[in-house]
């Protein structure tokens, strides 16, 4: 567990951890002491050891490029050439690239981008609600909104 997370945590607090709900017990020196909160709704926790995040400028890019992709989706090919070309990718990774937009998009019903946020909804295998936002607009807005709706996604 992060030291910053373990820092801000408190007795009673319930976070994610694989796919199960664990509630602290209590914070001590060197340790968090948790039992298992028996599917109880958790709040997503951050690692800040696992990767910076995104900036807003790099956000805005990832957001651009999201939306000229699904643009190309009508032609697959003509978006998957179109992709290799622009990033530079080799086709096959151009391929996986768009296959996992098309993917996504058909999944979501919309590409997440600057101009169009995605709240998805679903139960969690102990029935309970979830919401994660899908939003490109970097760490610090995405953290923002994670901690008012459980998770948030770039």
């Amino acid at each position: 567990m992060n030291e910053d997370f373990a820092v801000e945590s408190m007795g009673g607090d319930i976070f994610l951890l694989g796919n199960r709900s664990w509630r602290i017990r209590r914070v001590e020196a060197g340790r968090v002491r948790v039992e298992d909160a028996a599917g109880a709704p958790p709040t997503i926790p951050f690692w800040l050891g696992e990767a910076p995040a995104r900036t807003r400028e790099l956000s805005a890019a990832v957001s651009a490029l999201r939306s000229d992709v699904v643009a190309r989706l009508a032609d697959r090919r003509a978006a998957v050439d179109w992709l290799a070309a622009e990033c530079g990718l080799t086709a096959d990774g151009a391929e996986q690239v768009v296959g996992y937009l098309a993917e996504a998009r058909a999944v979501l019903g919309a590409m997440p981008s600057e101009r169009c946020v995605v709240a998805e909804r679903f139960f969690d295998e102990a029935g309970g609600m979830q919401l994660v936002v899908h939003a490109p607009f970097g760490g610090r807005i995405n953290r923002a909104w994670a901690s008012r709706s459980g998770s948030a996604s770039a």
